[in-house]
């Protein structure tokens, strides 16, 4: 109300530099508020400030509804999960270890239940709040939940798009890209004819968002429209046209940063000699070549050793392998070598690089076991050979596991569900730690112990109290970090039993 803002800003001023004005009498509130006209301008204005806040606090009519009524929801085809799942899902939305949501969210997905109706406008709105939610959120909220997001603006991130096509055309930015997300899903062909329809008529920085759906269902389908792209007059759009052109190995980007390695790569003998490109000419800097920035933290390597290295980090590193019948643990051995020391951190950051975008879990195991700081490398790992890398380590370690630097980040690195196995090696291990009186890693222990029991395997719940609780007593300093680890150990133990119960 503008009349509100006028008053607010007297109040800042003083009256002395700017007397309230009130309307004359019209609306039953502009009656009160002219009585108040003639008296004293402090008074007028509190009494003003006064009626307006009354006045905005009692609410208005209901609007009503024009036009035809909505379709009634849809029959439900999914099972409400059980009522102590419920009680559960009922803390978490309001308020309580609210980070435990996604894996009460993944179990009822698995169990193709739904959230009970009575809790969805709490869930969609925590979705609304949190985007990382969102993709967890929209498979368990059934036809009724659907429904729902359909009549909030807010919520439309979990509705069905009926019309796709005039939506498209019509609709803004927002409301397109959770379409094309929505689409992508599971059509990722028809989300690209959609985006191809309208392609030349969109603003530069909606084509740069769009792009990044295309990371969902990627594939050398995809790869016309992308090499195209490279070619558009945003640059953001090239970049991201690039950047997904990576991830395909048959691409013909892929293929034309492989011509150029040959030109500066090769292996002579016993090592890896290395020619730097002498400059980064027009074809390069189309297919994403990007100049030294020192936001891209390479700041140890020179511009044209940089140029390299983003030639490299597209290339699949099995492509080394076959090219020099080497195995992935000898070539990054070789980097150790005097001859190619010179060398060393350019290709260490591009094979790493590449190996994330190839998601190669051979190279990711040979570069973290020499370079254990990559913890990144550990995600693209199977949980089978990600938990018998870690196991290895925790064994070599012997009594004193947490004196490896190592092995604390990568725990940290690994946010995924715990196997037995790997939950009572830690264990032990933090009882090992505990008893030692080792403080080295006081401060980062005491912050990763709440992460910690998000991930271990909850039936462990017991074995850790029996484990750790000897050990903590000892040490009053661990008891607050220990109680909150085994409360939110506790809470997941409880939660999916009532799945099953």
């Amino acid at each position: 109300m503008k009349l509100w803002q006028e008053l607010v800003t007297t109040s800042l001023i003083g009256t002395g530099r700017k007397v309230p004005v009130l309307p004359s009498s019209g609306t039953p509130l502009e009656t009160q508020l002219a009585a108040l006209r003639g008296v004293e301008p402090e008074r007028a204005l509190l009494g003003a400030a006064a009626l307006l806040y009354l006045y905005q606090q009692s609410g208005q009519l209901p609007r009503t509804q024009g036009g035809d009524l909505p379709e009634p929801c849809g029959t439900e085809t999914l099972p409400r999960c059980r009522p102590g799942a419920t009680h559960y899902l009922s803390m978490m939305v309001e308020g309580q270890h609210q980070d435990l949501l996604p894996e009460w969210l993944t179990t009822t997905a698995l169990l193709e239940q739904r959230v009970p109706e009575e809790l969805l406008p709490g869930l969609l709105e925590m979705g609304r709040k949190r985007s990382e939610l969102r993709e967890a959120i929209v498979p368990v909220i059934g036809q009724r939940g659907r429904w729902l997001a359909a009549q909030n603006q807010c919520w439309e991130y979990a509705a069905e798009f009926a019309e796709e096509a005039s939506l498209w055309q019509t609709s803004k930015r927002g409301t397109r890209l959770l379409m094309i997300q929505q689409i992508r899903s599971h059509t990722p062909e028809h989300a690209r004819q959609l985006l191809q329809s309208t392609w030349n008529e969109d603003s530069p920085e909606d084509r740069a968002s769009f792009m990044e759906t295309f990371t969902v269902g990627l594939s050398m389908e995809d790869e016309p429209f992308l090499e195209n792209a490279l070619t558009d007059t945003r640059k953001e759009v090239r970049q991201a046209a690039a950047t997904l052109l990576a991830q395909l190995p048959a691409s013909r980007l892929v293929q034309r940063m492989m011509e150029r390695a040959k030109q500066f790569i090769r292996f002579d003998q016993d090592h890896i000699e290395v020619a730097l490109p002498e400059e980064r000419d027009a074809a390069m800097i189309q297919d994403g070549i990007e100049e030294l920035n020192a936001s891209y933290g390479s700041s140890n390597l020179g511009e044209k050793s940089w140029w390299l290295r983003q030639i490299l980090q597209v290339i699949p590193p099995a492509y080394w392998v076959e090219r020099w019948k080497m195995a992935p643990t000898v070539l990054v051995g070789q980097l150790e070598m005097e001859e190619t020391r010179e060398w060393k951190e350019l290709f260490l950051e591009a094979w790493s690089a590449a190996t994330l975008i190839h998601e190669d879990a051979e190279w990711a195991e040979a570069i973290l076991t020499k370079h254990p700081t990559k913890t990144h490398l550990l995600d693209i790992m199977p949980p089978a050979q990600r938990e018998a890398f870690l196991l290895r380590l925790l064994e070599a370690a012997g009594d004193t596991p947490y004196r490896n630097p190592a092995i604390l980040p990568l725990l940290m690195q690994y946010q995924r569900s715990w196997s037995p196995e790997l939950t009572r090696a830690v264990l032990i291990g933090l009882g090992k730690y505990f008893s030692s009186n080792d403080t080295s890693i006081y401060w980062q222990l005491h912050s990763a112990l709440k992460e910690f029991a998000r991930r271990m395997a909850p039936s462990f719940v017991a074995e850790a109290e029996s484990i750790l609780l000897p050990e903590v007593q000892k040490t009053p300093a661990w008891r607050r970090s220990f109680d909150e680890f085994l409360t939110v150990l506790q809470f997941r133990h409880q939660m999916l039993k009532e799945f099953s119960s």
